[in-house]
């Protein structure tokens, strides 16, 4: 099964964990396998967005704002 990488940022007024679980139960209903991380310190949507490039992951999802999307 792939694996997609979805990438939360708690600190955006946007986000709330019931949009990061529905986005899991979905991706896990099409039969891909959710890796989830929660940013924490500036820099590590950036971060990981990139590396997740350069690992098999099919896709990266990011859960918050727009500064989140532009991230990502």
């Amino acid at each position: 099964m792939p694996a997609v990488l979805v990438i939360v940022n708690p600190a955006s007024s946007r986000t709330d964990h019931t949009t990061a679980d529905n986005l899991v139960e979905i991706f896990q209903a099409y039969n891909y396998i959710p890796e989830v991380l929660i940013a924490d310190a500036e820099g590590d949507v950036r971060s990981w967005a990139k590396h997740a490039c350069n690992e098999a992951f099919k896709a990266v999802a990011g859960v918050g704002g727009d500064g989140t999307i532009m991230e990502v």
